[in-house]
């Protein structure tokens, strides 16, 4: 089974009808004659990965001032224009960014450079601060730049919340495998 495109809708209830095959955000090479891919096209894609349901990605363009010269997979990124769909991971002195979660990187992003973003659904690496994360914590921006930091338990969220983790954090650098689900209360 496949996926669908369509112009970006913020809940996008789905039917059987709805879903046809387009390729893949991770792997499908941007500027092929036959892709579709304009700002703000939404991927929604079946997830066959221990039964979560769906994935849905999002088409962006990178800001030209990002925190390196590229950004990892994995990064939580930020929109710097909402309305033009322009990310990137990094986090001004003012923090104003942190308010403004777009999703996580699933490639290796350039600056003024057009990919897909994940912003729903399982990822299995989301880039971690130096908190430990572990299974069902709830997961917030973080003030490092592109990175989450968990809830504690019982405390009210202080950023956005990205999801919930659905295992321990591993690995160096440090990511977490998180079920992405933005706007996600602690309640």
């Amino acid at each position: 089974m496949g996926a669908l495109r369509s112009s970006y809708v913020p809940f996008c209830p789905l039917t059987y009808m709805d879903l046809r095959q387009t390729g893949n955000p991770q792997t499908q090479p941007l500027g092929t004659a036959d892709q579709e891919d304009s700002l703000g096209s939404v991927y929604w894609e079946l997830d066959d990965t221990g039964g979560t349901g769906f994935k849905r990605y999002k088409f962006v363009e990178v800001d030209s001032e990002i925190t390196s010269t590229t950004i990892p997979v994995g990064s939580v990124l930020y929109y710097t224009d909402a309305y033009n769909l322009v990310v990137t991971d990094k986090i001004t002195a003012s923090g104003a960014a942190i308010n403004k979660v777009a999703g996580v990187a699933q490639v290796i992003m350039s600056p003024s450079k057009r990919c897909w973003i994940q912003d729903y659904g399982y990822h299995a690496g989301v880039l971690t601060d130096a908190t430990s994360v572990v299974a069902t914590d709830l997961v917030q921006a973080s003030t490092t730049s592109g990175t989450i930091a968990i809830v504690a338990i019982g405390a009210a969220a202080v950023y956005p919340v990205l999801g919930r983790a659905v295992a321990n954090k591993t690995g160096s650098p440090a990511k977490s495998a998180v079920f992405l689900h933005l706007g996600l209360t602690a309640a």
